[in-house]
């Protein structure tokens, strides 16, 4: 139990600080979505605001993936074999999620811009709602246990973030929302290729040391 509580921490910390920096590059966003809102540029905030999509979506996709595909070594090395196979599900559920979730931050500038913060403010707070009924039911209907709260806000989340948030910010800016789409898209392939590697050589390679990890 204590070792759980301990990995959760990491865990924890993890996703806390992947998403500190999505925000920080984030912010660069904002005057530049600012600005071209005010000129009625839609080109340029269009062809702006997908490219800092790709852009952050894969910088979170490459670690995110090293970390998800490395988790079964990383978890060995901290808490021993025991509980790797219980842990290793709950790293993916929570990190794995964030490359999209992260990925669309840029778009909340243009939901700033446009001074349109209501409906997605809204829709945050029904996804909070979901997720936390979702929970309960998957903990008490389910032998999931805490994977079902992990899976429950992965599901509220992404849904919220991977098709309201592209499509809302094509809605403000009468546009089709598949420059957004197509940014995502590109960095779950390069997510999913990072991770394959990375959990095939954590598969084949025995890593669960330091100087092998680092």
């Amino acid at each position: 139990l204590v070792g759980l509580t301990h990995i959760d921490q990491r865990k924890l910390f993890l996703a806390v600080y992947f998403r500190a920096i999505s925000s920080l590059m984030c912010s660069l966003v904002v005057p530049m979505a600012v600005a071209a809102y005010a000129r009625q540029d839609w080109n340029v905030l269009i062809r702006n605001s997908a490219r800092a999509v790709r852009f952050v979506s894969i910088g979170m996709a490459v670690p995110l993936a090293i970390f998800c595909g490395l988790a079964s070594p990383f978890i060995m090395r901290w808490l021993g074999p025991d509980v790797v196979k219980i842990l290793t599900p709950l790293v993916w559920l929570l990190l794995a999620h964030n490359v999209i979730n992260c990925g669309v931050e840029p778009l909340f500038a243009i939901n700033m811009a446009a001074n349109k913060v209501a409906v997605p403010g809204m829709v945050t707070v029904g996804g909070g709602i979901v997720k936390v009924l979702l929970a309960i039911a998957l903990v008490k209907y389910t032998s999931l246990g805490f994977y079902g709260v992990a899976l429950a806000g992965l599901v509220a989340l992404t849904l919220k973030n991977a098709i309201f948030t592209p499509l809302y910010s094509g809605r403000i800016l009468r546009c089709s929302s598949k420059p957004f789409f197509k940014a995502l898209a590109q960095s779950v392939v390069v997510f999913g290729v990072v991770s394959l590697m990375a959990s095939t050589l954590a598969k084949h390679v025995y890593l669960a040391t330091y100087p092998r990890l680092f």
